[in-house]
C-alpha cells in the first residue's frame, strides 16, 4: 500500500487549485480540498499532481503557513514581468488587464450558494 506520509505536491499547484477553488465556490478548506479531489485526472495533471492530490488537511497546513504579504509581492512581481512595454505612437504603454467581480443578488444555485461573477 502507498503511504501518503511525505509525499511533496508543486506549491504552485496548490496555490492555483486553491484559487481554482475559491473562484468555483469553495469557501472553506475542507470545500477546496473536495473541489481538488472531484476533478479528472486532466485537471490533476494540469495542476502538477500525479496520481494522488494533496488531501484538504494538506491544503490548510499550506494555506495557513504562507505569509500572505510574501505571496502578494511575489505574484505582483510576476504580473508586471510578464506585463511588457509596448512602444506606441512614440509612448511607452503596458497592457493592463481589469479585473472585477462581484455576487449576484439574490441569484442561487440549486444548493443555494450565490453565484459569483469574474471579469477581465
Amino acid at each position: 500500500m502507498d503511504d501518503p506520509r511525505g509525499r511533496r505536491y508543486p506549491l504552485a499547484g496548490i496555490l492555483a487549485a486553491a484559487v481554482c477553488a475559491v473562484i468555483a465556490g469553495a469557501c472553506t478548506f475542507a470545500a477546496v480540498g473536495d473541489w481538488v479531489r472531484f476533478q479528472d485526472r486532466t485537471v490533476w495533471q494540469r495542476l502538477g499532481f500525479t496520481g494522488r492530490v494533496p488531501a484538504a488537511t494538506t491544503v490548510w497546513r499550506l494555506l495557513t503557513r504562507i505569509d500572505a504579504e510574501v505571496l502578494s509581492r511575489v505574484l505582483a512581481g510576476w504580473l508586471r514581468g510578464r506585463a511588457v512595454p509596448v512602444l506606441a505612437a512614440g509612448r511607452w504603454w503596458r497592457l493592463v488587464v481589469a479585473v472585477d467581480g462581484k455576487v449576484e443578488r439574490g441569484a442561487r444555485l440549486s444548493d443555494g450558494r450565490q453565484v459569483h461573477l469574474l471579469s477581465a
